[in-house]
């Protein structure tokens, strides 16, 4: 089974673009999907499946709404010294100290790049020209990793 995390905060900004890709993914893809405020929920659900996909709002110093596509051990070998979060515990720490305890699921991890972590509603002009280009581009990534699964419709 498949699961997608969309990890936000729809209070600050643009980091909210983790939970809205997920819903719109919600929309398009028969997927089972999470929407949290918090990384560490990644901690109660990822046991439910065989492949998680994750997507959030970080900083790496990119252009605003590139998507920093990890898959399972490009997630552990991100440096996280350069990014910037919201969180108390980035998505990537999280990740690493679960695996350093037990054997986890397959992961990917979509990390956008965000302008804008301040707090209010809506997000930056930067990334909302960008939102269904985003949104595109991981649903079709999606879709072609669901049809090379077998068993998938």
């Amino acid at each position: 089974m498949i699961g997608v995390i969309g990890i936000g905060n729809t209070y600050r900004r643009d980091d909210a673009i983790g939970i809205i890709i997920a819903k719109q993914i919600k929309e398009r893809l028969d997927l089972d999907v999470i929407e949290s405020s918090e990384p560490s929920s990644i901690l109660e659900v990822i046991d439910r499946y065989d492949k998680v996909i994750i997507i959030d709002a970080m900083r790496v110093k990119s252009k605003v709404g590139t998507i920093h596509k990890f898959e399972d051990e490009e997630v552990f070998n991100f440096d996280t010294e350069y990014l910037t979060s919201t969180h108390s515990l980035n998505v990537v720490d999280i990740l690493k100290m679960l695996k350093s305890i037990r054997a986890i699921p397959k992961i990917t991890l979509y990390a956008i790049e965000a302008a804008d972590f301040n707090i209010g509603k809506g997000l930056s002009k930067e990334l909302e020209v960008n939102l269904e280009e985003i949104r595109d581009k991981i649903v079709n990534d999606i879709k072609c990793s669901l049809n090379s699964l077998s068993g998938y419709n």
